[in-house]
């Protein structure tokens, strides 16, 4: 993440809980909560206006998990009201929640397949390393998104 200017991320969803349908629903603005995994948190504490990221539906098999969408920070970290027991009452970080507002469905989704494929290139991206990391920052997300 570097000060100053637009970082780019990658959302996970299960297509059940939250789908892309589901975000452009509304006008296209939605509050991203229910992150438990600190570091998801700490990516999302880090996120800042304009910020984009890819929506990636996960779990479903895997024809399923595939980058579906992109959409934009409209609102930064802030806390939310989802219930301590969500968290399971362990207390720790306050659940919070970032707003992201939808800017357009991909022509072609991107497979996780295709984008194990591309391992050189893909190098160091999260969802290859961490996979159950459901929110993550990734330095070559905009030159990943223009190929």
């Amino acid at each position: 993440m570097v000060k100053g200017r637009q970082s780019y991320w990658l959302l996970k969803t299960e297509p059940a809980e939250w789908s892309w349908e589901d975000q452009r629903s509304n006008g296209g603005v939605s509050t991203w909560d229910g992150v438990r995994n600190r570091q998801a948190l700490n990516h999302m504490k880090s996120m800042r206006l304009g910020d984009r990221c890819f929506f990636y539906h996960s779990g479903g098999g895997a024809s399923a998990r595939r980058i579906v969408g992109v959409v934009e920070v409209v609102k930064q970290w802030y806390l939310s009201s989802v219930p301590d027991s969500f968290r399971g009452g362990r207390g720790g970080d306050a659940a919070g929640a970032v707003d992201v507002r939808s800017l357009g469905e991909m022509r072609r989704p991107v497979e996780l397949r295709q984008i194990k494929a591309e391992a050189d290139a893909m190098k160091g991206f999260a969802l290859l390393k961490q996979p159950r990391l459901s929110v993550f920052w990734y330095e070559k997300m905009k030159e990943a998104a223009v190929e």
